[in-house]
């Protein structure tokens, strides 16, 4: 009886002969390249002509010229000959020329006179009179009730309001008059409203009197814009 053995071969074993044969081929490859670069002789080296420098020019020597003048050696030079003046030609009396016939001038163009118009009359303007500055505005200010009375003493309350459209500045209020007029009333509170008061706002105080019998005070309430300082 005889045992055969058969040998399988696993995916991974294949794949680790066929890296195997791969590297093995490269290493091959490279060798020979290396082989082939190093029987190549290198090109060999062209050597530049350098042509010397032109030589500078020289410019030729100033030369001088001498003249030397010699006589020629000969004969006496001999005198001229006589010249023979030729006779004068005879005397012709030149015909007398007709005046030429003179046309009639031409009578002169009318005289066209141009009417030359009067340069016109330049009025200056008159001068320009600064216009008066604006007369300054008025502030105005609300007092309810402008007078207080009372029958038998007692307290009133005074309403003071802003109906302008900048605010202003409550400075001062009082009851005007002497003291027999004022005597026995007061103001009370006045110094809350002694502030800036914007447009439409208003501030409240109030005034007393301690007399018994009838009897009325005006009230006084002095202010000025918040733009003067």
């Amino acid at each position: 009886m005889r045992t055969i053995t058969v040998y399988l071969e696993t995916e991974s074993e294949r794949k680790r002969k066929s890296r195997k044969r791969h590297v093995l081929a490269l290493i091959a490859a490279s060798i020979i390249a290396v082989v082939v670069v190093a029987d190549r002789k290198p090109p060999p080296l062209e050597a530049e002509v350098v042509s010397p420098p032109p030589a500078p020019m020289t410019l030729p020597q100033e030369v001088k010229l001498v003249y030397v003048y010699t006589a020629p050696i000969g004969p006496p030079p001999q005198p001229p000959a006589p010249q023979m003046t030729p006779p004068a030609p005879p005397k012709t009396t030149p015909t007398p020329k007709k005046p030429p016939t003179k046309k009639p001038a031409p009578p002169p163009p009318p005289v066209v006179t141009a009417s030359v118009a009067p340069p016109p009359i330049v009025t200056a303007p008159p001068p320009q009179v600064a216009p008066p500055p604006p007369p300054p505005r008025r502030f105005r200010i609300l007092v309810d009730p402008q007078r207080i009375w009372f029958e038998r003493g007692g307290r009133q309350r005074v309403t003071v309001t802003n109906p302008n459209s900048e605010a202003i500045v409550i400075t001062k209020i009082e009851i005007p008059g002497d003291e027999e007029a004022t005597a026995g009333f007061a103001l009370r509170g006045e110094s809350k409203c002694l502030e800036t008061l914007q447009p439409g706002e208003s501030c409240r105080f109030e005034v007393s009197s301690s007399r018994r019998t009838p009897g009325g005070v005006p009230i006084r309430v002095y202010h000025k814009p918040a733009a003067i300082p």
